[in-house]
């Protein structure tokens, strides 16, 4: 591999891990098979991350800014609040349909870190990036709630994860929109009547 900037081969390996990761687990990923995966020496590694732990952290990090540019309210005009909802819902799992391994890598990486002394506050950052990207959902639907929004919010990443799962381990598309159906019904009664 030519000469390439710090940042141009963080992002190479970077890449790789995320690569590694959904084919193979975390476990597969040590720092050898991330670099084999982007062509590169150890040392390449080690010149840009100090640690295998500091890459996953990264890998969380880029993982999540790219969902949530990816994800975003239905925000049509005419359409009801129960509508939004669902249809957010939906997004949520057609995401997770067309590509099951990076969600599947997401919760990898939050046991990995719940289970890694010193990685611990990488879950807890993970959630709270999922209730915050949720929160300006829940707020820029305009309805008014009866509980504050972040309550709201959370309640919708736990049910989210709760159809993600179920996915991930039947793949059953039909169940999971059955699950969404509810799911709306449940926040949407939070809603206050207009």
């Amino acid at each position: 591999m030519g000469r390439m900037s710090a940042l141009d081969r963080k992002s190479v390996l970077l890449d790789a891990a995320a690569a590694v990761i959904a084919r193979d687990g975390v476990a597969a990923a040590s720092t050898r098979a991330i670099t084999a995966e982007a062509g590169m020496s150890l040392a390449s590694f080690h010149y840009v991350f100090p640690s295998r732990d500091a890459l996953l952290a990264e890998v969380i990090e880029r993982t999540l800014d790219r969902e949530f540019r990816e994800q975003s309210l239905v925000a049509e005009s005419g359409l009801s609040v129960e509508e939004r909802v669902y249809r957010g819902f939906c997004a949520s799992l057609g995401l997770l349909a067309e590509r099951p391994e990076v969600e599947l890598s997401m919760f990898e990486l939050m046991h990995y870190a719940l289970r890694t002394p010193g990685l611990e506050s990488l879950a807890r950052r993970q959630y709270e990036r999922y209730w915050e990207a949720a929160e300006r959902i829940v707020v820029e639907t305009g309805v008014r709630w009866d509980r504050p929004t972040y309550e709201i919010a959370q309640v919708v990443v736990a049910m989210n994860d709760g159809i993600a799962l179920a996915w991930l381990a039947t793949r059953d598309t039909e169940a999971a929109l059955r699950m969404a159906a509810v799911a709306t019904a449940s926040i949407c009664g939070m809603a206050v009547p207009a």
